[in-house]
């Protein structure tokens, strides 16, 4: 930490010519700094600028935290949170030398998400909602795993819709000034399900500034149906007939029933004779 408060004027300047990156991150989920896994520098440190505070730093090959995060960043090879919080948004200075004065910028956001769940072929709403009386909005659009859903620009009317969202995604309202910017999908697929990331570009800012989140679940539908019989008539047997064990046992003692009684009969009558 000091020897970013020592930098003081240096760091600002670096700070415009330096590899900014975005992300962004649901809360409570995990989140990796996948530039720190490049960091091989006998010396390094990942700094959350806006908190002026260290985050880990890189020493005999492993990242190891600062007292602070112990409880989410353990050492390793990169620096991950194990859960994010709220807190964890801002800017993040990734020093990999500091003899040579070179730094990534990464900026997360980390965004506190609307649950929703559709069946699988049924229309679903994905809510965000942001002042647009506040800034001058140009655009605002969707993102899914880092890919375009669906962007509207405001100034030229256009549309764009990210692959597999043609035809199935719409914003059913202008960005007036209710400030709702919620999107429908229409017939649900099993693959749509996942995290959605809403952003607003504005005049000022002239960039992506992530403003709400949904995490969608997609079900199966369970269809009713009849029970159909697959068996050709052919695999169908008639009804078995054959005699089981316990009548030929019956049979067997019938008879022998049969024959002691004749047996008898012819005996008395020999005898009488």
């Amino acid at each position: 930490m000091a020897r970013l408060l020592r930098r003081g004027p240096v760091a600002l300047s670096l700070f415009f010519l330096s590899l900014v990156r975005g992300s962004e991150v649901i809360v409570g989920d995990a989140f990796t700094f996948q530039d720190t896994s490049h960091c091989k520098a006998a010396e390094g440190e990942l700094i959350h600028r806006d908190r002026n505070q260290r985050v880990a730093f890189h020493t005999e090959g492993v990242w190891k935290p600062d007292d602070y995060y112990k409880d989410r960043v353990h050492s390793n090879s990169s620096v991950s949170f194990a859960r994010t919080v709220f807190t964890d948004s801002g800017t993040y200075e990734l020093i990999c030398d500091h003899s040579q004065a070179k730094f990534i910028v990464i900026q997360l956001k980390v965004v506190a998400p609307h649950y929703a769940s559709v069946s699988e072929g049924d229309a679903v709403k994905l809510q965000c909602f942001y002042d647009t009386k506040a800034s001058a909005v140009e655009s605002v659009g969707w993102m899914k795993h880092g890919e375009l859903v669906f962007e509207r620009n405001f100034s030229s009317s256009g549309v764009r819709r990210g692959a597999g969202h043609e035809g199935r995604v719409s914003m059913s309202r202008e960005a007036s000034g209710d400030g709702d910017l919620s999107v429908d999908v229409a017939a649900a697929h099993a693959e749509d399900a996942g995290d959605y990331f809403c952003y607003v570009r504005t005049k000022e800012r002239g960039e992506n500034e992530f403003v709400g989140a949904v995490r969608l679940t997609v079900n199966g539908k369970t269809l009713n149906k009849t029970k159909v019989n697959t068996q050709s008539p052919t695999q169908i047997c008639p009804e078995d007939k054959s005699l089981g064990s316990g009548t030929i046992i019956g049979l067997i003692f019938g008879f022998l029933t049969v024959a002691i009684l004749f047996t008898l009969l012819g005996w008395c009558l020999t005898s009488h004779t």
